[in-house]
């Protein structure tokens, strides 16, 4: 739950920014996918053609995917966030 309520702090901070049109928000896209699913997935981001995808996951590939990444970690009773981590798409 508090990874959910800090990430819609965050959308929240960023509306402005934020076009409705053209936006797909993935959560958890490739839960037991095996690891050519999760290749297949990234070319079917890729054809989507989507202004803006925003794609929440535990898998630490789909990280390869995109490029922005939000990581929202857990220390003891708090969520810490860490922004502008850069990523090259491969």
């Amino acid at each position: 739950l508090a990874y959910r309520l800090a990430l819609n702090q965050i959308l929240i901070s960023l509306l402005s920014k934020i076009k409705t049109k053209g936006l797909i928000i993935l959560d958890e896209p490739t839960d037991g996918f095996s690891e050519a699913q999760i290749n297949k997935i990234r070319d079917i981001f890729e054809e989507l053609n989507a202004e803006q995808l925003i794609i929440v996951s535990h898998e630490p590939k789909v990280e390869s995917f995109v490029s922005n990444v939000l990581r929202v970690t857990k220390n003891g009773d708090t969520s810490l966030i860490e922004t502008n981590l850069q990523n090259h798409k491969t």
